[in-house]
């Protein structure tokens, strides 16, 4: 398992659907432009099974693009 304690992401993606199930899970598919990223978070968001995490959903705008690729390299913020 990956130890995910101290890393923090930021996923950007088009949304094409979303749902809750009966049991109040809540279900995203998005869309990603870049393969390669698209892998990266899958692997490292199944190292947070069974985990509680917080996630922060809100419309992207062109400037947070631009402060990510800016920061990346300074911060324990990775782009996906």
């Amino acid at each position: 398992m990956i130890d995910m304690s101290n890393t923090e992401f930021v996923i950007i993606g088009k949304i094409l659907s979303a749902d809750i199930d009966g049991e109040g899970s809540l279900h995203i598919i998005l869309k990603n432009s870049n393969a390669y990223w698209a892998e990266y978070a899958t692997k490292h968001l199944r190292g947070l099974t069974n985990q509680i995490i917080k996630a922060d959903i809100k419309k992207w705008q062109q400037t947070t693009t631009t402060i990510i690729n800016q920061t990346a390299e300074k911060t324990p913020h990775k782009p996906i």
